[in-house]
Formats: C-alpha cells, structure tokens, sequence
C-alpha cells in the first residue's frame, strides 16, 4: 500500500470514531452483550458473549491501529515532502 492510500484510511478510521452514529452503535451492541451476560445461566452462553466482547474489542483495536497507520504514513509524506524541497536548487 502507498503512504497516500494509507493516509486516507487513517483519515476514513479517525472520522469513523468520531462518528456519534458509530459510536452509539458500538454502544449498544457492548450494552446488549452486557445485559445478556447478566442473565445467561451456562457456561457456554457467557462463552459466547466473552468471545462477542472481545472481537468488539478487536475491531476497535483495528481502526485505532489503521488511525496510528495513516498518522505515521501523514509524517512520512510530510517528511519526504521536505527532503525533496530541500533538494531543490534554490532560486536567485
């Protein structure tokens, strides 16, 4: 992937968010996991909603990663935007 495409996920994560809809969404689905933990009787039900807990958690920890991925690839092209105007000769 090029620093560009990069960056531009890292923008699509960070908006995703801070999106009110996305994050009531997550909400919701955290709280449905919660509530259901609180009245399941088998061992296997609460199983079931850890492992529903924890890939929620995965895919916020993945949008949190491609964040961090296009901030580094938004430094690196500023970085190599710098070197190439240093490299330029300058005018008189």
């Amino acid at each position: 992937m090029s620093l560009e495409t990069d960056k531009e996920r890292g923008d699509a994560a960070k908006a995703l968010l801070a999106d009110p809809t996305f994050s009531a969404a997550c909400a919701r689905v955290e709280k449905g996991i919660q509530d259901a933990w609180a009245i399941s009787l088998s061992p296997e039900d609460r199983e079931r909603l850890w492992l529903s807990q924890r890939l929620l958690a995965k895919i916020r920890e993945a949008i949190v990663g491609t964040v961090r991925s296009g901030e580094f690839a938004a430094a690196q092209l500023l970085t190599d935007e710098r070197a190439k105007a240093a490299r330029k000769p300058r005018g008189k």
